[in-house]
């Protein structure tokens, strides 16, 4: 998702800093797993 903070930032409304927050939360969780029983992300495999 690199490059895509002016598309969230317009999107959403929010100022750059909240954008680039939401960006980074997002491509975390992508590189992990969801692990419903305990509802958390854990490493993948």
């Amino acid at each position: 998702m690199f490059g895509a903070g002016p598309y969230v930032e317009e999107a959403f409304d929010i100022p750059k800093s909240e954008a680039r927050e939401l960006l980074i939360g997002w491509m975390k969780a992508y590189s992990k797993t969801w692990d419903g029983d305990n509802h958390e992300f854990i490493e993948a495999k």
